[in-house]
């Protein structure tokens, strides 16, 4: 009985004991900072991933070992900590931390000098400086091809797809240049959209204007191939003035968008009734229109009295705007409104009424 009982001691004993060979998980820790130079916010929605790698062969690419995510939607720096097991750390090997900064998939800052850690010096802590991503440091979608409505004017290009129906901007780079080129040649007014056919990819582009923009999906042209002065159904899709909704496009020489959370801007001429009906980007507008050949007037025209947070400033150049209108003409699927001395006052975009 007692050498029983003194195998079994020595049996328990040897199993809390680790096997020869083994190492016991030893918890050590590397502390830096990431930050950036440019005085701009992330949007939101950013995250800063930083990678601890193996750099110790020169023949292969770097061993990742370890990758941290985390927020990263407040100025920098940005301080981080990296956890990691140092028994497996082989002391003549040589280690590095890479840092990037990305939102919706989008590169935005990366890293491109090393930060060693570790090594004979024992390096426990960094500070990693980021640089601005170019287009080399992106993964490039493949071209495809689009074919849309492309309207240029203020210095932005705007393309609303014929089959998703979707408007994105257009960025300026790539073959951007020819696409302008070529709309300007061939438009008969201003900012009226005109069929363009390019090759390129949407890709997320963060706005510069001011700080902590969103990222937005962009159209980047690749190639550019024609523009034509027809809608997306071709020439035969001429649109009728009277029982067509129109929908708002330019006004007094600038972009028109419509308010965050409103319907679009629009009016309908009623033949059977004479009558325009539409939304002016706060309350409903009405009103009585003579047309006669190239000429129309509109006359008693009156909007609905709700309070609305936004719209205001452009409703009042809506209302504004009719009385001084006494010509229109329409080029594919564009109307435009002009006064009587021929000046272009708004275009509008036609949509089918079923």
């Amino acid at each position: 009985m007692l050498l029983c009982a003194t195998a079994m001691l020595g049996a328990c004993s040897t199993n809390e004991s680790p096997a020869p060979g083994a190492q016991l998980e030893q918890l050590a820790q590397i502390t830096g900072t990431a930050s950036y130079r440019e005085r701009m916010l992330p949007p939101p929605g950013a995250a800063l991933e930083i990678v601890f790698e193996d750099v110790s062969r020169a023949d292969a690419p770097a061993e990742e070992l370890i990758r941290t995510a985390q927020a990263a939607t407040t100025a920098p720096p940005y301080p981080f900590t990296i956890d990691y097991d140092a028994a497996r750390i082989i002391a003549s090997h040589r280690y590095n931390l890479r840092a990037s900064i990305t939102a919706g998939g989008e590169l935005l800052f990366v890293s491109d000098t090393a930060s060693p850690v570790l090594g004979p010096n024992n390096i426990l802590h960094v500070d990693i400086v980021m640089r601005r991503a170019g287009p080399a440091d992106q993964v490039t979608p493949p071209s495809q091809p689009f074919r849309g409505m492309y309207s240029y004017m203020a210095d932005a290009g705007w393309f609303v797809d014929c089959l998703s129906g979707n408007r994105l901007p257009v960025a300026q780079e790539s073959d951007n240049a020819a696409l302008e080129k070529a709309y300007a040649n061939a438009r008969s007014m201003a900012g009226a959209p005109m069929l363009a056919t390019v090759e390129g990819s949407i890709e997320r582009r963060l706005q510069m204007e001011g700080e902590g923009q969103l990222m937005r999906k962009t159209l980047i042209v690749r190639k550019f191939v024609s523009v034509e002065a027809q809608g997306c159904s071709g020439p035969s899709s001429t649109a009728e003035l009277e029982n067509t909704y129109w929908k708002l496009m330019t006004l007094n020489g600038k972009l028109a968008e419509t308010p965050t959370g409103a319907r679009e801007i629009h009016f309908v001429l009623n033949h059977a009734s004479l009558r325009l009906s539409g939304f002016s980007g706060c309350n409903g507008i009405s009103g009585v229109y003579r047309l006669e050949e190239d000429k129309i007037t509109f006359t008693s025209m009156a909007g609905t009295l709700m309070a609305c947070a936004t719209g205001l400033g452009i409703e009042r150049e809506i209302h504004d705007m009719f009385p001084r209108v006494t010509g229109w003409k329409i080029s594919g699927e564009t109307l435009q409104l002009t006064d009587s001395s021929g000046e272009q006052i708004a275009t509008f975009e036609s949509r089918y009424l079923k």
